[in-house]
């Protein structure tokens, strides 16, 4: 065998070897992609459960969450607060959802089952107060992606109590 010929296999042997591991890392990454993906999942369900836990084992929690959602105006001061930090586990849960639904991690039918209730809630007396206090201060991203598919536009800007329109 000349040197010629020794080259030329070396050269196709080293084209065979990167082909080779061009592929296993094409496999590795889809691997890690699908991982990512069932992690996604596994953290939005984690987190369904543990709001659904925290408000289903108290009736008080239950009954504040329940009164938050459907007569907010009527909540003591207390209950509004404590209404609130649940509602904020709930947006918080759907803006995560969101976030990797824009990134891939989950599908649009996952994002969509997640989200369906979260936006029902939205559309009560209290979700849409929660809105109008906290949805401003979540992300850029979020905020704009809710007002167009829950309220179709900006959600009537947050005034506090005895402020006036003008302020």
């Amino acid at each position: 065998m000349t040197l010629d010929q020794a080259t030329n296999i070396a050269e196709i042997v080293a084209a065979l070897a990167t082909v080779i591991t061009l592929a296993y890392l094409a496999i590795q990454i889809r691997s890690n992609n699908n991982l990512q993906k069932a992690e996604s999942r596994r953290s939005v369900l984690n987190h369904s459960a543990q709001l659904a836990t925290a408000i289903g084992q108290s009736s008080e929690a239950s009954d504040v969450f329940y009164r938050g959602l459907t007569e907010y105006s009527h909540l003591e001061s207390s209950e509004k607060m404590q209404f609130e930090f649940m509602f904020s586990v709930l947006a918080g849960h759907c803006s995560l959802a969101f976030t990797d639904w824009k990134l891939g991690l989950n599908d649009q039918d996952s994002f969509d089952t997640t989200s369906r209730e979260f936006y029902r809630m939205l559309k009560t007396p209290g979700g849409i107060e929660y809105w109008k206090r906290h949805g401003p201060t979540s992300e850029k991203a979020f905020f704009k992606h809710i007002n167009e598919n829950v309220y179709n536009s900006e959600p009537p800007i947050y005034r506090a109590e005895g402020s006036s329109p003008d302020k």
